[in-house]
């Protein structure tokens, strides 16, 4: 055997590969964990992906105890396969991050994929030159060859480490090459329509690969052709990068959840809100709500999101962490948080599922983000805006006028109700008559409890 206890030398090697897998098996831990989104087809691939690579590292960790031919050329032929149909499995992943078939199934989806032009004509070729790359490992004579190379520490008990030939190689370039031209592109064309969490992740997953194909030419072939063994130190390097990327994924894969539909009946079927108002179907519309904070304001809040989660609409609510409205509205599962924040720049997700942060006065981003929830929720949305006394402070009377008209013009789709806060008595009539004028239903809450000033729809 190439290990040996009384030469510690021989250690290096398994103690590389043994930090690299336990690296590797934390990243599969931390993407495996999160939530799906509604096709967790990416999910899933990913990791298919990284589990063949954990696969890969525990042939490299076995290499440095079984030093025979036979099992050299398993490690040669495995370790390529591995590689090689990663590449493939992460081509497949940015085809369907860049066009997001919506078909019902998985196959239908590839299916989609391979018939759209001109993916399928490149998807075909390139997937029949990565099989005939691996058969050329494991059948081609002269392929690669078995060689005694020292360790990393020039120790004198040699690993059995396998050379690849120019053609093999050149092999190994083209498929670097496609992929970074292709499977890159794609991923570079989709992180541009995205923001925040989604965009770093999808250039990480196009710098991660290529650092890793890279990294592979390097360390398994021209290094070992010039009688250097650090194929454990690449491997190593290799997992701290998927790392990178599954710390990543983490927070794309809870954006992903944040915009997805209610799947089960949450609570029981209840329509206070509209109960309130004297109305027997739940409530639709845009309504601003005039309350008076030291009677209770956060009845009617609940209310109107008790009623939206209960009919299965998922509720979206823009505030301040740790204000009455988020206080009061955590407590009802189902509800999603975009929370204010002077710390962020674009759209940022937290460690929870369902709050995301968002920079308070940044009027573009937060159109945006208001576009992307109407737009993201099939069964409707539900949405509680707080609070407009605070944008009248901040923004002044005609900037906040102009901002929630755009709003409003973004929920005036179907199946939308919002519930726009402003505090009563805070500001002078023709603030107020200004906000009203933007709003075609007024309601009012003090100690008597809810009151309709004016309901059109």
């Amino acid at each position: 055997m190439a290990v040996s206890l009384s030469n510690p030398g021989t250690l290096a090697d398994p103690i590389i590969d043994a930090v690299a897998i336990l690296i590797l098996a934390v990243s599969i831990r931390y993407v495996s964990r999160q939530q799906k989104s509604r096709y967790p087809d990416v999910n899933n691939l990913l990791i298919l992906v990284y589990a063949l690579f954990e696969f890969l590292l525990v042939l490299e960790f076995l290499r440095s105890f079984l030093d025979s031919d036979a099992y050299t050329y398993v490690y040669a032929v495995g370790g390529v396969s591995v590689i090689l149909w990663d590449v493939a499995l992460l081509t497949l992943v940015g085809c369907l991050v860049y066009l997001n078939p919506s078909d019902p199934t998985f196959r239908a989806r590839i299916r989609t994929v391979l018939t759209t032009s001109p993916h399928g004509f490149i998807l075909v070729p390139f997937f029949c030159f990565i099989l005939f790359s691996d058969l050329f490992v494991a059948f081609a004579p002269g392929a690669f060859t078995i060689e005694e190379l020292p360790n990393l520490f020039g120790v004198v008990s040699p690993l059995k480490t396998v050379a690849f030939g120019s053609a093999w190689l050149l092999q190994a370039f083209v498929v670097l090459v496609v992929f970074v031209g292709y499977s890159g592109t794609l991923f570079v064309a989709s992180a541009r329509k995205s923001q925040g969490s989604a965009r770093t992740t999808l250039y990480a997953i196009v710098a991660t690969w290529t650092a890793i194909g890279v990294e592979h030419i390097i360390f398994n072939g021209y290094l070992v052709q010039l009688g250097h063994d650090l194929i454990g130190v690449g491997y190593t390097i290799a997992a701290i990068a998927f790392g990178f990327t599954a710390y990543f994924f983490r927070y794309t894969t809870t954006v992903a959840s944040f915009f997805g539909p209610i799947d089960r009946q949450l609570l029981p079927l209840t329509n206070p809100f509209a109960a309130d108002m004297g109305e027997k179907a739940t409530s639709a519309g845009i309504f601003l709500l005039e309350a008076d904070p030291s009677t209770g304001f956060e009845k009617p809040v609940r209310d109107f999101a008790v009623e939206k989660v209960s009919n299965r609409v998922p509720v979206f609510v823009v505030t301040s962490k740790g204000d009455v409205v988020y206080q009061t509205l955590s407590k009802v599962e189902g509800v999603r948080f975009y929370l204010l924040s002077g710390s962020v720049s674009f759209p940022k997700a937290t460690d929870q599922p369902y709050e995301m942060l968002v920079p308070n006065n940044d009027q573009a981003v937060l159109l945006d983000v208001v576009h992307k929830t109407v737009s993201s929720a099939e069964q409707g949305v539900g949405m509680v805006y707080n609070s407009v006394s605070d944008m009248i402070i901040s923004w002044g009377a005609e900037e906040t006028y102009k901002f929630l008209k755009e709003v409003r013009d973004l929920l005036l789709g179907p199946g939308v109700a919002a519930l726009f806060l402003i505090t009563s008595g805070a500001h002078d009539e023709k603030t107020m008559n200004l906000m009203r004028s933007l709003f075609p239903n007024h309601l009012g809450f003090d100690s008597k409890g809810l009151k309709v000033l004016k309901r059109l729809t």
